[in-house]
């Protein structure tokens, strides 16, 4: 396996398998076009969600809103959430490299929490291989630029 900050996605899936990690999205924070956060409302009052015993509550975003999500893993390690919103691919890539370094190299809880959370917010992890198309666009779009002149290639001189 790469080292810890150069984990494909394969190999984050892969370990995660391997260690019987489960990442889940342990809440979720809604704001609005303003900036205020969303007030909880009884289920009850939502016509498509009702309960029976209306006790229930969800927070409900509209088009306009910010949703930010913070989420949790579980593994040999037990259980533990980040103090940070990402989104679940950042999730599974912190939650993995969390687990590697209390697990290989013996740091302690807070600080492979901080370490990792920082790391995936910092770097863009767990990104898709770009598909054949994409790539092709990529260098036709390298070669128009070279084409009109937007590109200098530099002998070895300079």
């Amino acid at each position: 396996m790469n080292s810890i900050t150069r984990m494909s996605r394969d190999e984050v899936h892969e370990y995660m398998y391997e260690h019987r990690i489960q990442v889940f999205l342990s809440y979720d924070e809604i704001y609005d076009k303003d900036g205020n956060l969303v007030d909880w409302v009884p289920l009850s009052s939502i016509q498509s969600h009702s309960d029976d015993d209306g006790d229930c509550q969800r927070r409900v975003a509209k088009e306009d809103d910010t949703v930010y999500e913070y989420w949790g893993f579980s593994g040999k390690t037990g259980f533990s959430t980040f103090d940070i919103h990402m989104n679940e691919d950042k999730a599974k890539y912190a939650a993995v490299m969390f687990l590697r370094l209390v697990t290989e190299y013996d740091m302690c809880f807070s600080d492979a929490e901080t370490l990792a959370s920082s790391y995936v917010t910092t770097y863009n992890v767990m990104k898709k291989p770009l598909t054949e198309e994409e790539q092709e666009e990529i260098r036709q779009r390298a070669i128009a630029a070279i084409e009109a002149g937007n590109i200098r290639l530099l002998s070895d001189e300079h």
